[in-house]
């Protein structure tokens, strides 16, 4: 390598470690023992698919945040403001999210849509998810949802 390559890839380490760090830490890669060589290749494959979801979420709220202005969310705990926003932090918030639909004998009784804050409005907003499966007005018996 040249100089200029090697300082281009020596700057480019931290990413690389952060995304081996959100493999063994969030993801929770470890060791297995799979004997058929199908298995280890879906097992690789859906790891993989994992760490770039992580990835996808990140780029795309940098993206939508740097296009909307915005320089940092509260996402820290204590609503703290974060200019380096984690997919795992981000999924942490919309966790408790959950559409219910009670259902007697195949026919739909009601459906309880969560009530979103304003800040997982506005994370889902930027990742440009619908609003629409967490309307209680859309969510109504007898509305299409």
């Amino acid at each position: 390598m040249t100089e200029t390559e090697l300082l281009a890839a020596y700057k480019r380490q931290p990413r690389l470690e952060r995304r081996h760090a959100t493999f063994k830490g969030v993801i929770a890669a470890c060791p297995l023992e799979l004997k058929s060589d199908c298995r280890i290749d879906a097992f690789g494959f859906w790891r993989y698919v994992a760490l770039l979801v992580h990835a996808l979420i990140e780029r795309e709220l940098r993206r939508a945040m740097a296009d909307a202005g915005i320089a940092a969310l509260p996402l820290c705990h204590e609503d703290r403001p974060c200019k380096a926003r984690t997919a795992a932090r981000v999924l942490e918030l919309l966790d408790p999210l959950a559409r219910s639909v009670v259902s007697h004998r195949g026919q739909v009784l009601t459906v309880v849509a969560p009530t979103l804050s304003s800040l997982q409005e506005q994370i889902l907003t930027l990742l440009g998810v619908g609003l629409s499966a967490y309307d209680p007005v859309a969510s109504r018996p007898g509305k299409s949802t």
